[in-house]
Formats: C-alpha cells, structure tokens, sequence
C-alpha cells in the first residue's frame, strides 16, 4: 500500500502567536496529513470487484479514483476524511500489475496502490465442467497465437507426459514423470529464461495426473496408489511434504482430480472411482469417502454438472454418479 502526504500550512496570528492545528508542533513548517488506500481483493481476473478502502482526504471532499489512466468511480469522503467504492476492473485490462489512485479534488491529495490483473487455470480443463474455456482470455487471440514466442522454460527431472499444467495465483503447478509435482513462478524468472522450481513435493512413482488447486491445496495423484494433498503456498523449502494422501487400489494414471464442494474426484487404474474429503481427516492416510466400480480401468478425468459426476472407462461406458455418494 503506497500512501501520500498533503500540507496545511501553520497559522501564524498578528500577534505573533502560533496557532498549531491537530496538535502538530511545528514553528514555520506545515502540518503533513497522510492519505492512503487499499484494496480487497487486490488481485484478480477482468471484470473483477474489488473494494477501494481510503482515509486521509478532507471531509465532503469529491476522490476520484482511476485504474491506470481510466476513471473508475468517484466517491465523496465522510467527516473523518475516509470512504470505501466498489470498483469493477475493466473487461480489456491486460495481466500485470495497474496502479489504481484516488485524488482528491478539493485537498490535491494523491494516494495510490497496485490491483494485478491474473486469471487462474485450477485444474485440468479449468471448469468441473471440463469445457476448457476462458472467459477472461483478452491477450490471446486468433490472429496472434500464431506470433506467440517462448517467455521462459522450467527444469524438471523428467519429461512430462499427459499432466497438463494448472495456474493459481501467479504459480504453475505441473506434473512430471520423475514422480514429482512442480510449482514454479508464472512469471518466470527474468532475465533468465530456465527456470527453478519455487519448490517441489515427491511422490512414489510416475506423475501423469494433472494437478487440481481448490482453498489453499493443490491435488495430484500418482502412479504409487495414492492421491496428494500439498499445500499450495509450498512450505518455505524447496521440497515439500504432502498434507495428506489418500489410498487407491492401483495407480491413477492421466486421471486427473475433480474438487467440487469440498469433495476430490479421481478415477484410478483399479477401475474404482474415488471420491475423498478435501480437506482431508486430519491424519497423514486418509480413507475414501466412498467409491464406486467399473468395469475396466479408469484413465479419464471427471467432470461435474448439476449434483452429477461423470466419468469414463475402459469398459467402453460412461458413468454417472450421484455426487453425494449413495449412503453406504
């Protein structure tokens, strides 16, 4: 948060005595008022809301308050010099960082802070919906796509087969078949162009699940018979130990974990479909919630639409399930 200064003058009367407004003492000099403003949330996708809190401005007085070079709003301070403004982030602002200030009209009062504009990818196919699309996407376009060039690259000790990248909060979360999931900075590390991992979590066998990130965790499973709970912030090391993992009969191999309320989804090659407590059972193995069979392995991702989740198998049939679990 970047705050302003303002100055009223000191007052001197005819008689020679210093008049010294809100106590401040300072023979000669003015008095420094400071402003400030906030923001919550201050990062997002386009067409955000986001709350502009501010105090430090004259009672009454009009603020005006603008995104880059844009006016989003104006708003009138209360008596104590504060006021707070909803304010909605431009449909076509671009990722990065933008400068949102407020200025007062009557004081000359600037204070100004930063919303960064980002638009998270959770999961495998975004939406539990898997529909893959964006509706934030205002960079990428037809006509450009094919002028796009390589920002930077992440080492890894493996190749990466079938897991498909997830991005949360300027983090992307990969898989590798070195049997370890990767978080690195998604805006790279500049002006190198390899990166390193912000940090890494190991699990105990090929990674081709795609990673799933809900409240704080991200999801993954493995081809050692386990799903992965890792905390997405990482732990202050560059190798990190899961929250939590949770059994399967075989390996979950290219299925790829669905969370949706509070549930984690994901099919595994035992032909069971599993579906766990997301914020798991307070020991270090959790146990399903329940499970459902079919009949073959199970290599596809779930997806969720109206209480239902689906999901496909090597049986040649698609299944859907109640996404409560059935009771029992």
């Amino acid at each position: 948060m970047i705050s302003a200064l303002r100055s009223v003058p000191a007052r001197v009367l005819s008689f020679g005595v210093l008049v010294i407004a809100w106590g401040a003492i300072s023979a000669g000099a003015g008095f420094a008022l400071t402003a400030s403003i906030s923001l919550s949330p201050n990062s997002g996708p386009p067409t955000s809301k986001t709350t502009a809190t501010a105090s430090g401005y004259s009672s009454g007085e009009t603020v005006v308050v603008t995104f880059d070079s844009t006016t989003l709003g104006t708003a009138v301070a209360d008596s104590a010099g504060n006021f707070t403004l909803v304010l909605t982030v431009s449909k076509s602002a671009q990722p990065g960082a933008h400068t949102v200030q407020a200025s007062g009209q009557a004081s000359g009062v600037i204070a100004s802070t930063v919303f960064t504009v980002q638009t998270n990818w959770t999961s495998y196919k975004n939406l539990p919906t898997r529909t893959g699309f964006n509706a934030f996407e205002n960079t990428i376009t037809q006509k450009n796509a094919v002028r796009l060039q390589l920002a930077w690259q992440g080492q890894m000790g493996d190749l990466v087969d079938f897991s498909s990248p997830a991005v949360v909060n300027g983090v992307v979360y990969v898989g590798s078949f070195d049997g370890k999931l990767y978080a690195f900075n998604a805006n790279g590390c500049g002006p190198q162009s390899l990166c390193q991992p912000l940090w890494s979590g190991s699990t105990g066998n090929d990674i081709t699940s795609s990673p799933a990130v809900a409240n704080g965790t991200v999801f993954i499973g493995s081809a050692d018979h386990k799903l992965y709970a890792f905390p997405a912030k990482g732990c202050g090391k560059t190798s990190c130990s899961p929250l939590w993992t949770g059994a399967t009969g075989s390996g979950i191999l290219e299925s790829s974990p669905l969370v949706v309320n509070g549930v984690v989804y994901v099919g595994s090659y035992d032909k069971k479909f599993y579906a766990f407590a997301a914020s798991g059972c307070g020991k270090p193995a959790c146990s399903p919630l329940w499970t459902a069979t079919t009949g073959g392995q199970i290599t596809s991702s779930p997806a969720f639409a109206n209480g239902v989740v689906y999901v496909g198998s090597q049986d040649g049939k698609l299944y859907a399930f109640n996404s409560a679990g059935c009771g029992s």
